[in-house]
């Protein structure tokens, strides 16, 4: 398998919306927006404030403008209501080829976790969340949460606490191109400095 990229050998078919498709606020206030959340996880039990920015762009099908300027709120900033600074990281391992076919290749994708020092990591293709950790030498600053089908959560014990997990199967694919059970993982996190 040459140094091509890692996954250009497989195929996966997979509902995505376009970005450039996607409604946007125009001149979006500083800091950005902040999408609401669906009622069913919403941490805060307050109204979002409609974003006064027009929107550009087409709207998703079935998500009219209206429906979207309702989903929108502007992020909060002052005193207790500060927004939190999160700093993710996803990642595709494609274990297969860098742990199956390259043995690691030295502890690369290792490395970089260590140099991006995300506080908040989702991971696909990742058979083993505390070999990537060990290998960087981070196994002490995270804890990581090994999930189904090859999916991990990895968050810096000392900015995080675990409040809850789960995960659940989603699809299976077609036989034409049959890898396994889909699954979605999540955690619902606590930072532990504003309690939020």
């Amino acid at each position: 398998m040459g140094n091509t990229s890692c996954c250009s050998s497989k195929q996966t078919v997979a509902a995505v919306v376009d970005p450039a498709a996607r409604p946007r606020a125009a001149a979006a206030p500083a800091g950005g927006v902040l999408l609401e959340e669906p009622a069913a996880v919403k941490v805060q039990e307050t109204a979002a404030t409609p974003c006064e920015e027009p929107i550009s762009g087409t709207a998703i099908k079935g998500l009219s403008e209206e429906v979207w300027r309702r989903r929108v709120a502007k992020p909060q900033s002052e005193g207790d209501d500060a927004q939190v600074q999160v700093k993710a990281l996803t990642y595709n391992l494609c274990w297969w080829d860098l742990y199956g076919e390259r043995q690691g290749n030295n502890g690369s994708a290792s490395s970089l976790v260590a140099a991006a020092m995300p506080g908040i990591m989702g991971c696909q293709e990742c058979n083993d969340i505390s070999r990537v950790l060990r290998e960087g030498g981070l196994e002490s600053t995270y804890t990581a949460i090994q999930g189904p089908h090859s999916l991990a959560i990895a968050y810096k014990t000392c900015e995080w606490e675990l409040v809850a997990q789960g995960w659940k199967e989603i699809a299976v694919d077609e036989p034409e191109q049959f890898y396994g059970s889909r699954s979605v993982q999540w955690a619902r996190l606590r930072h532990r400095q504003s309690n939020k």
